[in-house]
């Protein structure tokens, strides 16, 4: 289920849907996942990859981008 999330994850992204890529890392993180060496890497990736697109989107005025900011805040490893 974990590597689902993160493609569903990634897929999100590549949809140019950010806030629906935050909302699954958010959940990722909040069923405390059990990620392999490889999984971590790759929730890293995206987590990253995701923010970045956050917040260009915030920048450009998106409402949505807000939103998703504090949900990849909460995604974030601890």
């Amino acid at each position: 289920a974990t590597t689902e999330g993160i493609s569903a994850a990634r897929n999100s992204l590549k949809a140019g849907q950010v806030d629906e890529a935050a909302a699954r890392l958010a959940q990722l993180q909040l069923q405390s996942a059990s990620f392999n060496a490889q999984q971590a890497k790759d929730y890293r990736q995206t987590l990253s990859e995701a923010y970045d697109r956050a917040i260009e989107a915030a920048q450009r005025g998106d409402p949505k981008a807000q939103a998703a900011l504090q949900m990849l805040r909460a995604a974030s490893p601890r």
